[in-house]
């Protein structure tokens, strides 16, 4: 879900979403770096596009003249101030006294619409888009700033994706905001229900494959029993046998897995609000992850939930990691995420 908005992210503001582009912004996110056949889906889900083989990217070449690219959106000239770009929203008066810049150093207001507040600065009604890579990280980080900030002043409230922008043709941005939060007060009730008091968190359950499958010959009857008669064997058998048990020891640490992965879900449900099973990710170095989920952790349960994960803990080969807290983007699905409302 992270990787999907952090791929949007970047389309919208015209950056091409590459892996380089789309690791580090999901890194600026405070999630880990998806796998690359994970990027390769994101990056087809969000362009529309048919997968191509990954390559490096080519070093730059040098200068040379021609016509310059219209953005037909960026180009259009407006007025300033008929539409706000959108950090988050809540409810009550937490955030009053806020005072904080956004992307670009822009002011970020306080704004009161139907009983909610908006943190939100004036813009032009089209995405943030830049040929400078560099440039959409800064955007990303200083959007996950004012909302970090705002959570400590207001605690709850919903954080909103990168590059949404409100906006009406021919209505000012504050009565396109209005409707907005009216045509969605359902949904931002039920999402606010949700998050309030959470905090997200990341809970991987690693293996060392080596580690583990050493743990398994050396442990059960039946596969020490099979490693004495391949010792023992000639080489036309012991060849047969070697194939018999590495294909018990596979079924056996799938097996473990799936008991592992299922144990760790009840576990974190007893303790989270909400849990999201999320992809796996390409082996790190010596370590494999089993399974990948993102939680809604009630901000007083999170240390029960830390001491329930130590039990996960092992000298066989598994362990478990957590990371946040976070904002909790990957349970907020507001429509428009992006782009113009109305």
């Amino acid at each position: 879900m992270v990787a999907l908005f952090a791929a949007l992210g970047l389309k919208a503001a015209g950056v091409r979403v590459s892996r380089d582009s789309l690791t580090r912004a999901v890194q600026l996110l405070g999630v880990s770096a998806p796998d690359p056949w994970i990027l390769e889906g994101v990056w087809r889900l969000a362009t529309n596009e048919p997968a191509v083989p990954t390559q490096p990217e080519a070093a730059p070449s040098a200068p040379v003249e021609a016509e310059p690219e219209v953005n037909p959106r960026r180009d259009r000239v407006t007025p300033p101030g008929q539409a706000f770009y959108l950090y988050a929203i809540g409810r009550g008066d937490g955030c009053d006294g806020l005072a904080c810049r956004g992307i670009e150093g822009q002011p970020v207001t306080v704004t009161r619409v139907n009983g909610w507040f908006a943190l939100v600065h004036e813009c032009e009604p089209q995405p943030y888009a830049s040929d400078d890579r560099e440039q959409v990280i800064r955007w990303i980080e200083q959007h996950h700033a004012v909302v970090e900030q705002a959570a400590e002043c207001a605690g709850d409230l919903i954080p909103v994706a990168f590059d949404t922008i409100i906006h009406k043709d021919g209505v000012d941005a504050l009565a396109a905001l209005k409707q907005w939060v009216s045509d969605n007060t359902t949904q931002l009730e039920q999402i606010l229900a949700l998050v309030s008091g959470c905090r997200e968190y990341g809970v991987q359950l690693l293996r060392e494959p080596g580690v583990a499958r050493s743990h398994l010959l050396a442990t059960r009857p039946d596969l020490k029993e099979l490693q004495v008669r391949l010792s023992r064997a000639p080489a036309s058998v012991a060849y047969l046998l070697q194939k018999d048990m590495d294909r018990q020891v596979r079924s056996l640490l799938e097996d473990e897995a799936t008991q592992r992965t299922a144990a760790l879900e009840q576990a974190l449900h007893r303790h989270a609000r909400a849990v999201r099973s999320e992809k796996l990710r390409d082996p790190e170095g010596e370590t494999e992850m089993v399974a990948n989920f993102s939680c809604l952790v009630p901000n007083e349960a999170i240390e029960d939930l830390l001491d329930a994960l130590r039990s996960f803990e092992s000298s066989d080969g598994y362990s478990v990691r957590v990371t946040g807290p976070w904002p909790p983007y990957s349970f907020v699905n507001l429509q428009p995420q992006r782009g113009e409302a109305g």
